[in-house]
């Protein structure tokens, strides 16, 4: 029972807040296609019905009734760089394999004008906020063990969401969302399987973990047109506690074929207090019609707070470059971003970040729009690892991230 209340206790932090992977859980997830193509630019980089989730404002760009839906596939390559040949392990390799995910639907319409001055659009869609699913793969062997452990981890904050947007003469806009938790749940699934090379004796284990999720916040977000080529936006989102409760867990573990443990336990409820963050975006289209964008948001990790205690590490920012250009009346987009997560290395309480290039297009239709995009991102830090017995394993953590996804618009 001890043993499977401290898994409960440690695999919740793990899901919710730091983590090895480059797409950082805690950060708002950038699913609209079109955006996600130019480095993930979302301030402006979203105009259709999707923008409710990124900046409602950007709903008073539209001239007639949309609805959008966007899926994505993602996978990586991880890499543990052993410093030398007198590590703890031998070898190392992990894996995150293909996983897909419809990630939002939404749908909006501009309001009949009532004056030449105003005008307002309303919406209302479903997203996942915060998407916590991957299916990873680590295979680890030392110079008496060899150990393969499958995670997969499903579901996240996804929130029903209700936006308007006013627009005054086409030079100010201003929109709102308000956003509040449903269907919102989490799975996490670890099979581990070890066999010790000295005597081949065999062991397997696996825990799930159930919980629920719920919160509820406020997106603002605004548009000004300062000339006729040149937009500014900025976008808040207000802060929130992400309540984490129903939390079950079981755990079973053989040896040899033989039961040895079979527990299923409920843990208590945890909070994630996540803060606020704001976003400044720009928008500028040239004489020869190229786009470009740009935005930067900060991260205020330093104010995270679970289940009360502090995160202990240094604020972070988001850097989001985009262009689109048109070839022969067929757009052509790419990006750059450098986006900070809340993982950490060691004692350094700075965050790592996530450097990436995007690509994409979108082929047209009579009545609708599929935008594809692609996307690659990076990191690497060093990281140590001392086993039981002080032996000391020195390593550069590597991970090359990939995503591929499409948005349909009507």
């Amino acid at each position: 029972m001890r043993t499977i209340l401290i898994i409960i206790s440690c695999l919740i932090p793990i899901v919710t807040t730091a983590s090895p992977r480059s797409e950082s859980e805690l950060s708002p997830t950038v699913a609209d296609a079109r955006a996600f193509a130019m480095g993930k630019c979302s301030i402006f980089g979203c105009q259709n019905s999707a923008s409710m989730f990124y900046n409602p404002a950007n709903l008073s760009f539209l001239t007639k009734g949309t609805i959008s839906t966007v899926g994505r596939i993602r996978f990586a390559k991880m890499e543990d760089e052993l410093w030398d040949d007198t590590s703890y392990y031998k070898s190392r390799s992990r894996d995150l394999f293909p996983l897909y995910k419809l990630l939002q639907f939404s749908m909006a319409a501009p309001l009949k004008k009532k004056s030449e001055r105003h005008s307002f659009a309303m919406g209302i869609g479903y997203n996942t906020y915060y998407d916590m699913a991957f299916n990873e793969e680590d295979n680890r062997e030392t110079n008496s063990q060899k150990t393969v452990s499958n995670t997969k981890a499903t579901g996240g904050l996804t929130v029903l969401t209700s936006s308007i947007s006013w627009d005054y003469m086409d030079r100010f806009k201003l929109g709102i969302s308000i956003n509040k938790s449903i269907f919102a749940k989490m799975r996490l699934d670890i099979k581990t399987e070890e066999l010790q090379l000295n005597n081949n004796d065999n062991s397997n284990s696996s825990i799930i973990m159930d919980a629920d999720l719920d919160g509820a916040f406020v997106l603002m977000g605004s548009a000004f047109r300062l000339s006729e080529q040149l937009l500014v936006g900025i976008t808040f989102r207000s802060d929130f506690e992400m309540k984490i409760s129903d939390v079950s867990a079981s755990y079973e573990s053989y040896r040899n074929g033989v039961a040895i443990d079979d527990t299923t336990v409920e843990g208590d409820d945890a909070n994630s207090s996540i803060p606020g963050n704001y976003g400044i975006g720009i928008q500028y289209i040239s004489n020869g019609g190229v786009l470009l964008i740009g935005e930067y948001q900060n991260r205020p990790w330093s104010e995270y707070k679970f289940d009360g205690e502090d995160s202990e590490k240094e604020d972070g920012y988001i850097l989001r470059l985009g262009i689109e250009m048109m070839i022969k009346s067929h757009p052509l987009r790419f990006g750059f971003f450098r986006d900070a997560l809340e993982y950490t290395y060691g004692d350094d309480n700075k965050p790592l970040y996530a450097n990436g290039i995007t690509t994409g297009t979108a082929l047209k239709f009579k009545k609708s729009i599929i935008d594809i995009y692609g996307s690659i991102d990076w990191i690497k830090w060093s990281r140590d690892y001392r086993n039981s017995d002080g032996v000391l394993t020195m390593y550069d953590a590597i991970v090359m991230e990939f995503i591929f996804g499409f948005g349909l618009t009507f």
